[in-house]
């Protein structure tokens, strides 16, 4: 019995009092919420976290135009390959008079950068140096000169045949009509045509000033005078001349002295009057 009353005395000198235990109950009851709450916390920053780099992710595709669909127009036949250099860009403008159409090009290298440049050309001063109007554009040449086209041309559809119904030989030949050239003093013109015929006769061509009412300002330029002896061959008629006024008309004459009603003819095509 006096076991029992010293143990249950023991006991209760070192039991926690009922008011210690609630209070150390509370105080871990309050740290469990903590750690609760901390963990709820951490949770949330993770989801929070997780949607904001979809949120970026999304919206860093759109601006790439990059998509997770492999369908997608943006993704559709995307190449791993570099990229090469960015192509020559052509702008299409509207042309001034409002119709669409015109186009505005990337320009090209600037001046002096090594881009070649081409030199003009001697400038053709005969309307129809190769004969190929209907008429030609060429006016006779004597009172009896007759002109007709022929399919038989050095070049082109058709030549010019010259032909007289002068008696006895007379000169007979063709000019070119209009005249074009006003001359300049001191310009050089380079004369050329192209005959052949099928007798034998000679043939030469001709420059001449004229003023601009036909009155004579200078004496002939004629070339040599050829033999057409090769009725299977065109033969080259050349002159040059340099020009003695300002204003002048300057036609070229493609001639012969040697043509008559009995049949001879010459075959004229591939003419030219050029300066530079």
């Amino acid at each position: 019995m006096t076991d029992r009353l010293s143990a249950l005395l023991a006991d209760l000198v070192t039991d926690t009092p009922p008011s210690a235990r609630s209070l150390t109950d509370m105080i871990d009851k309050g740290r469990r919420i903590r750690r609760r709450r901390r963990r709820m916390a951490v949770a949330a920053v993770g989801v929070t976290a997780a949607a904001g780099m979809a949120v970026l992710t999304t919206v860093v595709g759109m601006g790439l135009g990059i998509s997770g669909d492999p369908h997608s127009p943006a993704t559709a036949g995307a190449s791993s390959a570099p990229a090469g250099p960015s192509p020559t860009v052509t702008v299409v403008a509207t042309a001034p008079s409002g119709e669409a159409g015109a186009t505005t090009r990337s320009p090209g290298p600037p001046p002096g950068s090594g881009a070649a440049s081409i030199p003009a050309g001697p400038r053709e001063r005969l309307g129809d140096p190769g004969f190929e109007a209907t008429p030609p554009g060429w006016a006779v040449f004597g009172p009896s000169t007759v002109l007709t086209a022929v399919p038989a041309g050095r070049s082109g559809r058709q030549a010019l045949k010259i032909t007289s119904t002068g008696q006895p030989p007379v000169i007979a030949g063709a000019t070119n009509n209009p005249v074009r050239v006003i001359t300049s003093a001191g310009t050089v013109y380079q004369a050329i045509c192209w005959v052949r015929s099928d007798s034998v006769i000679k043939a030469f061509i001709q420059v001449q000033e004229y003023s601009q009412t036909w009155r004579r300002a200078g004496d002939p330029q004629p070339s040599t005078h050829v033999e057409l002896v090769d009725p299977a061959r065109w033969y080259k008629l050349s002159v040059t001349y340099t020009a003695a006024h300002d204003g002048n008309l300057l036609p070229l004459s493609v001639l012969s002295d040697d043509l008559h009603a009995a049949g001879p003819s010459l075959v004229v095509d591939d003419c030219s009057l050029t300066s530079p």
